[in-house]
């Protein structure tokens, strides 16, 4: 399996589950209608990105735009249906 973060503790420390550390307390989400889920609000924290964070961002958005540009591409190349 491929680690993809690491949990650390905002302000830096040791992590301590018994000091509620890793709770979910942000409001992922709530019961709807019909038993549908609904997203919550959700909570942000920001901070720099790792430089191997950076690269994988960087590489993934040059896969997007590249994958982007071929479906244009083919979109533009194929023959007018109208008549």
């Amino acid at each position: 399996m491929k680690v993809i973060g690491v949990a650390t503790r905002v302000g830096g420390g040791n992590l301590d589950p018994q000091a509620g550390d890793l709770a979910v307390t942000a409001g992922w989400g709530h019961a709807g209608k019909g038993g549908v889920t609904m997203p919550g609000k959700g909570k942000i924290i920001l901070r720099p990105y790792t430089p191997e964070e950076r690269a994988a961002v960087e590489q993934g958005l040059r896969r997007w735009a590249s994958a982007r540009k071929r479906r244009s591409l083919n979109w533009a190349s194929r023959p007018s249906t109208s008549t």
